[in-house]
Protein backbone atom coordinates (compact mmCIF):
# COMPACT_ATOMS: atom_id res chain seq x y z
CA UNK A 1 0.00 0.00 0.00
CA UNK A 2 2.99 2.81 1.01
CA UNK A 3 4.77 1.87 -2.34
CA UNK A 4 1.68 2.52 -4.47
CA UNK A 5 0.40 5.50 -2.90
CA UNK A 6 4.52 6.42 -2.52
CA UNK A 7 4.96 5.56 -6.51
CA UNK A 8 1.74 8.27 -7.36
CA UNK A 9 3.01 11.21 -5.40
CA UNK A 10 6.62 10.75 -6.42
CA UNK A 11 5.53 9.87 -10.61
CA UNK A 12 2.25 11.92 -11.23
CA UNK A 13 2.50 14.63 -8.35
CA UNK A 14 6.33 15.11 -8.67
CA UNK A 15 6.73 15.48 -4.98
CA UNK A 16 9.72 13.79 -2.88
CA UNK A 17 8.34 11.45 -0.32
CA UNK A 18 10.29 11.22 3.02
CA UNK A 19 10.88 7.79 3.78
CA UNK A 20 11.61 8.75 7.70
CA UNK A 21 8.26 9.61 8.00
CA UNK A 22 5.99 7.62 5.85
CA UNK A 23 3.71 4.73 6.66
CA UNK A 24 1.11 3.49 6.90
CA UNK A 25 -1.51 3.86 9.82
CA UNK A 26 -5.88 5.02 9.66
CA UNK A 27 -6.75 7.89 8.47
CA UNK A 28 -8.50 9.46 11.85
CA UNK A 29 -4.70 8.75 13.40
CA UNK A 30 -2.47 10.75 10.50
CA UNK A 31 -1.45 13.79 11.28
CA UNK A 32 0.53 15.89 8.55
CA UNK A 33 2.45 19.32 9.19
CA UNK A 34 -0.11 19.11 12.57
CA UNK A 35 -3.56 18.87 10.77
CA UNK A 36 -5.35 15.54 10.97
CA UNK A 37 -7.03 14.81 7.82
CA UNK A 38 -10.93 15.28 7.60
CA UNK A 39 -12.46 11.90 7.94
CA UNK A 40 -16.29 11.06 6.34
CA UNK A 41 -18.37 12.67 7.69
CA UNK A 42 -16.34 15.26 9.50
CA UNK A 43 -16.04 18.62 7.89
CA UNK A 44 -15.33 21.09 10.81
CA UNK A 45 -11.71 21.95 10.21
CA UNK A 46 -12.80 23.10 6.78
CA UNK A 47 -15.82 24.64 8.14
CA UNK A 48 -13.21 26.38 10.75
CA UNK A 49 -10.51 27.35 7.25
CA UNK A 50 -13.23 28.86 5.73
CA UNK A 51 -14.77 30.94 8.93
CA UNK A 52 -11.50 32.28 9.16
CA UNK A 53 -10.91 33.27 5.67
CA UNK A 54 -13.81 35.59 6.13
CA UNK A 55 -12.47 37.76 8.41
CA UNK A 56 -14.64 41.15 8.06
CA UNK A 57 -18.64 40.63 9.58
CA UNK A 58 -20.17 41.77 6.09
CA UNK A 59 -18.09 39.19 4.36
CA UNK A 60 -19.42 37.00 6.76
CA UNK A 61 -23.20 37.65 6.41
CA UNK A 62 -22.85 38.09 2.54
CA UNK A 63 -21.04 34.55 2.08
CA UNK A 64 -23.90 33.22 4.51
CA UNK A 65 -26.86 34.26 2.58
CA UNK A 66 -25.33 33.40 -0.90
CA UNK A 67 -25.21 29.92 0.69
CA UNK A 68 -28.71 29.54 1.78
CA UNK A 69 -28.81 31.34 5.56
CA UNK A 70 -31.93 33.31 6.66
CA UNK A 71 -31.10 37.17 6.69
CA UNK A 72 -31.58 36.63 11.12
CA UNK A 73 -29.35 33.87 11.23
CA UNK A 74 -26.56 35.33 8.46
CA UNK A 75 -26.68 38.66 10.57
CA UNK A 76 -26.51 36.78 13.93
CA UNK A 77 -23.52 34.66 13.43
CA UNK A 78 -22.02 37.25 11.21
CA UNK A 79 -21.74 39.36 13.85
CA UNK A 80 -20.60 36.64 16.74
CA UNK A 81 -18.30 36.74 18.78
CA UNK A 82 -17.65 33.25 19.25
CA UNK A 83 -14.65 31.60 18.31
CA UNK A 84 -13.47 30.20 15.07
CA UNK A 85 -14.46 26.41 16.70
CA UNK A 86 -17.52 27.29 17.91
CA UNK A 87 -19.02 28.58 14.83
CA UNK A 88 -17.40 25.68 12.64
CA UNK A 89 -19.55 23.68 15.23
CA UNK A 90 -22.57 25.98 14.88
CA UNK A 91 -26.49 24.61 12.91
CA UNK A 92 -25.29 27.31 10.63
CA UNK A 93 -22.57 26.41 9.25
CA UNK A 94 -23.06 22.60 9.22
CA UNK A 95 -26.59 23.88 7.17
CA UNK A 96 -24.57 26.36 4.99
CA UNK A 97 -21.58 24.71 4.58
CA UNK A 98 -22.47 20.60 4.01
CA UNK A 99 -20.21 17.63 3.43
CA UNK A 100 -21.80 17.17 0.15
CA UNK A 101 -20.91 21.14 -0.88
CA UNK A 102 -17.42 20.57 -0.25
CA UNK A 103 -17.33 17.73 -2.11
CA UNK A 104 -18.29 19.60 -4.87
CA UNK A 105 -16.15 22.01 -4.75
CA UNK A 106 -12.91 19.04 -4.54
CA UNK A 107 -12.89 18.19 -1.08
CA UNK A 108 -12.32 14.35 -0.70
CA UNK A 109 -12.53 12.78 2.59
CA UNK A 110 -9.60 10.96 2.62
CA UNK A 111 -11.10 7.89 3.61
CA UNK A 112 -13.49 7.91 0.76
CA UNK A 113 -10.23 8.68 -1.36
CA UNK A 114 -8.31 5.68 -0.23
CA UNK A 115 -11.24 3.48 0.37
CA UNK A 116 -10.91 3.17 4.09
CA UNK A 117 -7.70 1.19 3.83
CA UNK A 118 -6.44 0.50 7.48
Amino acid sequence: MLASISRFIEDELKLQVNWRKSGVRKAARMTLLGYSFYRGGDGYRLRYCIWIQWKRVRTRYKALRKLGASHRNAYMWANTRKGGWHTAHSYVLKGTITNTRLQKKGYIPLLELYGGAS
